[in-house]
């Protein structure tokens, strides 16, 4: 099977995430994530990201990460005025 990933709805922003924001990934299969401006910390396991918890994204980095049922993103600031961009996609494999 050959993976053929598709967009699912269009590319979201988020440029108010000063507390900690959730990110819906319902049956989607990967996000790619870009920061802007500023760093965001982002956590991938349901708990509130902080500077002593989750990872840190670099602004003007693109990030992706494969899904799982399991997922529940949440991003914040890392410095004020961060926004955040991101785009969900679904696997649509084919038989070759």
């Amino acid at each position: 099977m050959k993976k053929r990933l598709q967009a699912k709805g269009t590319i979201q922003r988020d440029a108010t995430i000063s507390t900690a924001t959730t990110i819906s990934t319902t049956d989607a299969d990967l996000i790619i994530l870009q920061p802007l401006t500023n760093d965001v910390y982002i956590t991938f396991d349901g708990t509130t990201p902080t500077t002593t918890n989750g990872f840190l994204l670099k602004k003007d980095g693109i990030y992706e990460h494969e899904l799982h049922s399991s997922n529940s993103i949440k991003v914040i600031e890392a410095t004020a005025s961060a926004e955040l961009r991101w785009q969900l996609f679904v696997n649509n494999s084919t038989a070759e």
